[in-house]
C-alpha cells in the first residue's frame, strides 16, 4: 500500500481553502472510496485507486482571487473624480480609468496579490487627479492692454512691468480668487499711470530764437 499512501497523503497536501468546493470534494471522495482490504494480487484495482485520486487533484479548480477590496476602490476613484469641491482635468481623470480598465478579472486566489496591487495603482492615479486651470479670461484681456502700451507715453511702466513678471499663469481653479485679484490689481495700476511730460524742446528753442 505504500504508493497508495503515497497518493493519499499527496492528495491532502492540497489547502481545500485555496480550491472550488465541486473540485475538491472529487478528491475527498476518491480518496474516501480506497478499498484498503486489496490483496497484493489485485494490483489493476489498486492502481486504478491510485489513477483516480490523482485525476481528481489534476483537475482541482483554484477559487477566484477576492476583488472585493478592489471594487470598492474603483467605485470610491470614480466618487473622487466626480465629487471633488472643484473639477479635474480630463487627463487626469481618464489616468484613473485607464488603470481601472487594466485590471485583469481572471487572477486566481493563487494571484491574490497582484489583485491587491491594483488599489495600490487606483489610488495613486486618484492621488494624482489634477485641478482645472483657473479662468484666465479677464486677466487676458487686461495683460492685452498692457501689452498694447505706446511705453514712451508714460513716465514709468517699471512698476507695472514687475507686478506682470510675478504673474502665476498656471494656477488651478481653487485658486480663482488670486487670479481675479491679478486682473483687478493690474488694471488699478494701468488706470494709475501718469503720462510723461511734454518735451517742451523745440518750444523753449523757438523763443530763444
Amino acid at each position: 500500500y505504500s504508493r497508495l499512501k503515497a497518493t493519499k497523503t499527496y492528495a491532502e497536501s492540497f489547502d481545500p481553502a485555496k480550491y472550488t468546493e465541486e473540485s475538491y470534494k472529487s478528491v475527498t471522495d476518491a480518496i474516501n472510496a480506497i478499498n484498503w482490504k486489496l490483496n497484493c494480487r489485485q494490483n489493476a484495482e489498486m492502481n486504478a485507486q491510485i489513477n483516480a485520486i490523482n485525476n481528481a487533484v489534476v483537475q482541482l479548480k483554484l477559487l477566484p482571487a477576492d476583488y472585493t477590496k478592489v471594487d470598492e476602490a474603483i467605485v470610491a476613484a470614480r466618487e473622487a473624480c466626480t465629487s471633488g469641491a472643484y473639477p479635474y482635468t480630463q487627463e487626469s481623470i481618464d489616468a484613473v480609468e485607464a488603470v481601472i480598465a487594466s485590471i485583469n478579472r481572471d487572477y486566481d486566489i493563487e494571484h491574490q496579490a497582484d489583485v491587491d496591487a491594483y488599489i495600490v495603482r487606483i489610488q495613486t492615479a486618484v492621488m494624482g487627479l489634477t485641478k482645472i486651470r483657473a479662468d484666465y479670461k479677464t486677466l487676458d484681456a487686461v495683460k492685452a492692454e498692457y501689452d498694447g502700451l505706446q511705453r514712451d507715453l508714460y513716465a514709468s511702466l517699471s512698476a507695472v512691468d514687475a507686478y506682470v513678471a510675478k504673474i502665476d499663469w498656471n494656477k488651478t481653479i481653487d485658486k480663482q480668487a488670486e487670479v481675479n485679484t491679478y486682473a483687478e490689481e493690474l488694471a488699478e495700476m494701468l488706470k494709475n499711470l501718469e503720462y510723461a511730460p511734454a518735451d517742451y524742446t523745440a518750444v523753449d528753442n523757438a523763443i530763444t530764437i
